[in-house]
């Protein structure tokens, strides 16, 4: 936290996006050097793994803001593709509280954070197919919720930081973590 009480985390190396850029390299240089692949193997393989490692080096040196908490409200950053369109900012009066959650996957779990809204608006109302796939991967989060909230990804969390800063900023929100 800065000495004005602001949180702010960028998009950055982490031990996820490295890994994604390792291995999207070898598996680019294995699709070009190795002898023995059909041209269309080679060809696919080149163009997948070569814009996953594209994709990977962008959001790394870009170094987009992925989480801001200040005096104005809290933003959380998009995707780094569609940076504007994705990224959700919220003034304190808008905002109820602060919730962590996670998406369990088969492989892993996907952290995200969001934001709950003093009251539901257009902005926050989902779509039936929405709601549906919704309660169908993350039961325990209510539509709304997973409308407001962004994937925990290419940037590291701090708890303890943003808890600090909600309640420098808002003290009437609560960083609330539903598992």
């Amino acid at each position: 936290m800065d000495n004005d009480g602001v949180y702010e985390v960028r998009h950055g190396a982490t031990r996820s996006n490295i890994s994604m850029l390792i291995g999207c390299l070898i598996f680019t240089a294995c699709a070009i050097a190795l002898p023995d692949m059909a041209p269309i193997t080679r060809v696919l393989g080149t163009i997948l793994f070569g814009a996953g490692f594209i994709m990977a080096l962008i959001t790394i040196t870009t170094r987009r803001v992925s989480l801001r908490v200040d005096a104005e409200g809290i933003t959380i950053g998009g995707n780094p593709f569609r940076y504007q369109k994705t990224t959700l900012h919220a003034p304190w009066n808008e905002v109820a509280a602060i919730i962590l959650w996670k998406q369990t996957t088969t492989a892993k779990a996907i952290n995200y954070i969001g934001f709950e809204h003093k009251e539901t608006s257009s902005a926050t109302e989902t779509g039936s197919a929405r709601r549906f796939m919704s309660r169908a991967v993350v039961p325990h989060v209510p539509p709304h919720l997973v409308r407001s909230s962004r994937p925990i990804n290419g940037w590291r969390l701090d708890r303890t930081r943003l808890t600090a800063a909600v309640t420098h900023f808002a003290p009437q929100v609560n960083v609330t973590n539903l598992g």
